[in-house]
């Protein structure tokens, strides 16, 4: 299976960038099986010990605030990849509800991030999915088990 690179973060980057990932899952009110997935890998991904998971977890069903969090990143390339991320998310279950998209809006301000790289984040995310769907036109008869990027 194709995996992002985990990208060195803090402790505090790598929690901040679980719960604003978690904000996007629950933001239309339904964590879907491919959402909570990808959450539960990128937690792997990033080694977090199961009692800091449990804790993770509980941000599914009450996500925290973040923004202002978010406003206080400095790193660019922490902001971009938050912001990336986010749409990963977003585009989990193969499409973006009214919420998640308000969501990411509420990110990107937060982020302070130009327009055009918000538009180039999704746009990468979108260019992944229609690779996938490629993909599934060129094995032709099996059929995914469910709407997946993962």
């Amino acid at each position: 299976m194709l995996r992002l690179r985990v990208q060195p973060l803090s402790t505090d980057q790598v929690l901040l960038y679980l719960k604003t990932l978690a904000g996007v899952a629950a933001a239309d009110g339904e964590v879907t099986e491919a959402e909570r997935a990808m959450f539960e890998a990128t937690m792997a991904d990033y080694g977090l010990p199961e009692e800091a998971r449990k804790l993770v977890r509980a941000c599914l069903d009450a996500p925290p605030p973040v923004d202002l969090e978010l406003r206080r990143l400095q790193d660019p390339a922490v902001r971009r990849l938050l912001l990336r991320d986010a749409w990963l998310m977003a585009y989990a279950d193969g499409l973006v509800s009214d919420p998640e998209r308000r969501r990411l809006e509420a990110i990107l301000a937060a982020l302070r991030l130009p327009p055009e790289e918000a538009a180039a984040a999704e746009g990468w995310v979108r260019e992944g999915l229609n690779w996938i769907e490629r993909g599934d036109e060129m094995v032709g008869t099996l059929q995914p088990h469910r709407r997946s990027m993962f």
